[in-house]
């Protein structure tokens, strides 16, 4: 735009000074032609207001009417692209019934795409784990409900991890109590966790039977 104007014009002379550009966002404007006066004009309509983003409602419990949280669409977008289809065809993402304390974590999970493990040790307490189980039990029983396969995959690893330090009789018993309180709960899956501790218990001991002779019979 030109600005062909002195500081200080000669008096009588033509003078084409403009406002110079503002920080004031209300001295901007766009220009528009308005046949009305057929010329181009500063454009005074506000502009519209930007778009609100797409929000899908969590559900906890499968007759749940009401979501309990909300998370942004593109959020979901991009840390569930295999599964963001369905959520806007269903307008939701809905889990199992999950206790309080479990909440947070898949809230935590939906808007980073991470979860937060347990931190178990060797040296931790039968209690510890018992929590740290339960919690991820029900995190994988969301992902499997859910079809989220990176929680799925995560939480189970992370029962693994658990396992490592309980006792097939803490296991079960564990497994046990959880069933107790979550009857609505119990996944085919547990029962497979359950055969395998076995499998790999049975699959110990026959290896153990068949290992090689690791002395020279000769000597």
């Amino acid at each position: 735009m030109r600005r062909d104007y002195e500081e200080n014009p000669p008096e009588g002379a033509r003078d084409f000074r403009m406002d110079l550009p503002s920080n004031n966002p209300e001295k901007h404007f766009e220009y528009i032609y308005d046949p009305g006066l057929g010329d181009i004009v500063p454009n005074l309509e506000p502009p519209p207001p930007p778009a609100e983003p797409r929000m899908i409602g969590v559900y906890f419990g499968f007759d749940e009417h009401h979501p309990e949280e909300e998370v942004h669409l593109e959020i979901l977008r991009e840390h569930f692209p295999s599964n963001v289809e369905d959520f806007v065809r269903s307008d939701e993402v809905r889990f199992p019934e999950v206790p309080d304390k479990v909440k947070p974590v898949l809230m935590r999970f939906l808007y980073t795409g991470e979860l937060k493990r347990p931190k178990v040790n060797a040296c931790s307490t039968l209690d510890e784990l018992y929590e740290a189980f339960e919690v991820m039990f029900h995190l994988n029983a969301a992902g499997c409900y859910s079809a989220i396969i990176t929680l799925t995959a995560e939480s189970h690893a992370s029962l693994w991890l658990i396992n490592l330090y309980m006792s097939e009789e803490e296991t079960k018993e564990i497994i046990e109590e959880i069933q107790e309180d979550w009857p609505n709960c119990s996944p085919n899956w547990y029962k497979a966790f359950l055969a395998d501790c076995e499998y790999t218990r049975v699959n110990a001991m026959a290896t153990e039977s068949k290992k090689p002779l690791t002395y020279d019979p000769g000597e």
